[in-house]
């Protein structure tokens, strides 16, 4: 049985969506900033920096304990930093819309084949649990 993916529609359908991605004006201003991030060491060192703090606070968190004032105290800083910071600022804010498109496009990916159709805005804005929410489980 040939597999949906080796049709030569959804491989050209799949493109055709890429490209109007591509296409799109917020789309290569997000690349700009991106790339120009990726040319300023001290915005990625300061970025990095906030990042990892982040991390340390997440897995404080996780492991059940509780972030003092001083911790949070840095973190801000750092945000502040990082906010201040315009090719560190503009690339969190590229980074956020790509991450939303990425998002956007796999959760309609796969709701369209768990329903079986094209979800509408209500499947998209429901929670539904890891099955399929009320409608059972993910058997395929």
């Amino acid at each position: 049985m040939e597999s949906l993916l080796d049709t030569p529609t959804v491989d050209t359908k799949s493109r055709e969506l890429c490209q109007f991605i591509v296409d799109q004006p917020e789309f290569a201003a997000a690349r700009g900033n991106i790339e120009a991030f990726l040319e300023n060491a001290e915005a990625q060192a300061l970025y990095r920096t906030w990042q990892e703090k982040g991390q340390e606070l997440h897995r404080m968190s996780q492991e059940g304990l509780q972030p003092n004032d001083d911790d949070i105290k840095q973190m801000e800083t750092l945000r502040e930093s990082v906010m201040k910071n315009e090719a560190a600022s503009d690339f969190a804010e590229a980074e956020s819309q790509m991450n939303s498109t990425f998002s956007t496009v796999t959760k309609l990916l796969q709701q369209t084949l768990q329903l079986g159709r094209v979800p509408s805005v209500e499947d998209m804005n429901a929670e539904s649990g890891c099955c399929g929410g009320s409608e059972g489980g993910g058997g395929g």
